[in-house]
């Protein structure tokens, strides 16, 4: 094709494929392998076509059909030497090509011996589905229009070597289809483009296309006529045109005003320069001038010349005086302007060196209070010692001296309180185990475990007087026995037998039913299955004594045995406190 796309007609059939056909496909699988091996060896391609030709010219002068028409790709100047030997096989008659095929076949043969088998194809070794996706990639690859039809839109992509990844033409067409429907559906996901202001999209326009005042409105309307922007504003060309001249007229304003800015910064940029003088020539001052973004801004040359040389007439107009004080004016302001940098240079550098100070110290104060504690932890046992002989105990430590030269004496004094007290509680910590497992119950007296703790050295280094000792356990004893009672009302709120039967208990019961439930088995009348026992009847009989039975396996409620009344009216409390089952929505509607 004029394309450059290969195609195979068959002249007596009046066919065109895009794919060779079977009957000539090894024929030209070979003429293409010689002419790539041609291209490489530099052999003419006469030389690898002058059999087929010859067999072809042969097999043409022998048959008895009539001569095949030309295609005009053949005679087109654009097709290749390879599609015309094609078509040239294409237009022998069935026994011309079946006599050619032989010989050829006869020819690869010869020559797979020597060359063994074929590789095989890189698709034959992969799935279904993985030939169906690379198919479908060379379709996502290609620019397919999804609203043309197949045949059109083959050539685009027939010579790719994924279009063979899919054998039947059928699942080809298939796979085509799909794709031109989900782009459709792709597509229209995306929706269109939300609608601009008409007035604003035009403005726009003009904004990035007319950026000179010389714009002529015909040259502006044959340009971008054909822009939607361009046709959506306005009615006619009159009001478009209209626009037109109004922005023209603002963009000189903008220019206008750019061009004053710009003019008065250069005028202030020749006025910082204080070695000018009316001698000065431009030729040699526009080089420092220009590194500055102000020269710049004047576009034309000529301006900033002439800008210069009204800066040089102004200066010779002026008296000597007013320039030498400007001069000193602006060292001045120089001298000024580094004696108030070197004044915030040493500002922060003080206040750098306040920080770095105040870090420096804190690491050494907590470095030190570090010292000092292993200092107390090394020296200090007894959290019986006082202070003096505390220090006098520390003074043979050599880290001791270190500490006091950082630390105060009220650091000092506030750490060695810490870790005395710190001592007495492990101290305390160690007589509250030997109590723990002297005493496992809670009405335990004292004199009963003083023989077994009395020269114990947990009890001895706390205190050898048995007043004191005494003292101290009837503490824990409080203590514990506060636990216990926390406890025990803990385990009265875990236990969902006394929750339930004690709220059940604060709803009214039949007299009836109570009554046959405490005559009677409360197994027989489970199994006779009466409806008329309720279980509000079955709360009513729920005791203490229930509860109790239900209770007493646990360690919580056992602690209380020395006192059975006391626990008997925590109970009753409890049961007090709890209130009846909130009725649900069909016990309302009954």
């Amino acid at each position: 094709t004029t394309a450059g796309n290969v195609f195979y007609t068959h002249s007596e059939h009046k066919t065109s494929v895009w794919t060779a056909p079977e009957e000539i496909s090894g024929q030209v699988a070979r003429l293409e392998a010689e002419e790539k091996e041609a291209r490489y060896n530099g052999t003419p391609l006469t030389a690898i076509t002058e059999p087929v030709t010859s067999t072809s010219r042969s097999a043409t002068a022998t048959s008895t059909a009539p001569p095949a028409k030309r295609t005009p790709d053949e005679t087109a100047p654009g097709v290749s030497k390879k599609s015309k030997r094609v078509h040239a096989l294409a237009d022998l008659d069935i026994e011309s090509q079946q006599k050619v095929a032989s010989e050829l076949a006869a020819l690869d043969a010869n020559e797979g011996a020597s060359l063994g088998p074929p590789p095989a194809s890189a698709t034959d070794e992969l799935s279904s589905d993985e030939n169906k996706a690379l198919f479908r990639s060379m379709l996502a690859e290609t620019d397919i229009s999804p609203l043309a039809p197949w045949d059109m839109e083959l050539p685009k992509f027939v010579n790719d070597p994924r279009y063979k990844a899919v054998k039947q033409l059928r699942e080809r067409r298939e796979l085509f289809d799909d794709f031109c429907k989900e782009k459709i559906r792709a597509q229209r996901a995306r929706g269109a483009a939300p609608k601009q202001d008409p007035i604003a999209a035009y403005r726009a326009l003009l904004v990035a296309h007319v950026t000179s005042t010389r714009t002529h409105w015909d040259d502006f309307r044959r340009d971008h006529k054909t822009d939607v922007r361009f046709r959506n504003y306005g009615r006619d060309d009159r009001e478009r045109e209209k626009a037109f001249r109004s922005w023209l007229k603002d963009l000189g304003e903008l220019k206008r005003a750019d061009a004053e800015q710009a003019q008065q910064a250069f005028d202030r940029l020749l006025t910082e320069q204080t070695d000018l003088t009316p001698a000065s020539k431009w030729v040699d001052v526009k080089g420092r001038l220009s590194v500055d973004p102000r020269y710049d801004a004047i576009k034309s040359a000529s301006t900033r010349e002439a800008s210069f040389k009204a800066h040089l007439q102004r200066l010779a107009e002026a008296p000597l005086e007013s320039v030498q004080e400007r001069a000193a004016a602006k060292a001045e302001r120089a001298r000024a302007s580094l004696l108030a940098r070197q004044h915030e240079v040493e500002a922060h550098q003080a206040q750098t060196n306040q920080v770095v100070h105040a870090s420096r110290q804190k690491l050494a104060t907590e470095e030190a209070e570090r010292s000092f504690k292993a200092v107390l932890i090394d020296n200090i046992r007894d959290p019986s010692i006082s202070w003096p002989e505390a220090v006098e105990t520390m003074t043979f430590d050599k880290r001791y001296e270190e500490c006091c030269r950082i630390l105060s004496l009220e650091e000092r004094r506030r750490a060695w309180s810490t870790h005395v007290a710190e001592v007495h509680a492990k101290w305390l910590d160690g007589l509250h185990t030997l109590f723990e497992q002297n005493a496992p119950f809670l009405d335990t007296p004292f004199l009963s475990i003083l023989p077994k703790i009395y020269d114990h050295p947990l009890a001895t280094r706390v205190s050898s007087d048995a007043d004191k000792l005494e003292h101290l356990f009837c503490d824990w004893q409080q203590f514990r026995q506060a636990r216990a009672r926390t406890d025990f009302d803990r385990m009265l709120g875990e236990s969902a037998f006394v929750d339930f039967w004690g709220r059940m208990s604060k709803e009214s019961a039949d007299e009836g039913d109570v009554k046959r439930i405490l005559d009677d088995d409360l197994v027989n009348v489970e199994e006779s299955g009466d409806a008329s026992v309720s279980l509000k009847a079955m709360a009513a009989t729920i005791n203490l004594d229930s509860i109790h039975s239900v209770l007493q396996s646990d360690r919580r409620y056992r602690a209380f045995d020395h006192e059975p009344e006391a626990r008997e009216q925590w109970m009753r409390d409890y049961l007090s406190r709890l209130s009846a089952p909130a009725a649900t929505v069909h016990q309302r509607q009954s």
